[in-house]
């Protein structure tokens, strides 16, 4: 089995309340196992999450107010 290790790091300086939506995360696939994965957003906001049902393709969003912004996603896949 081939093994991946993903990061993606992501900083923004948001100037007014925003909403962001984000397809980061590793895809839910038959051929594809997630052998760990950890999402880290800095301002304290609720993330939601969905996942395509046809594409298996991961979403999440959430509204991020104004000020400095780290989204931070790593996967062993």
């Amino acid at each position: 089995m081939h093994r991946s290790t993903v990061e993606t790091v992501l900083e923004y300086q948001v100037l007014a309340p925003t909403h962001f939506c984000f397809n980061l995360e590793s895809a839910h696939w038959p051929t594809q196992e997630i052998l760990s994965e950890r999402l880290a957003v800095s301002s304290n906001v609720d993330v939601h999450s969905y996942t395509d049902p046809g594409s298996g393709n991961r979403f999440f969003r959430f509204d991020a107010p104004p000020g400095p912004l780290l989204v931070d996603y790593q996967a062993e896949v």
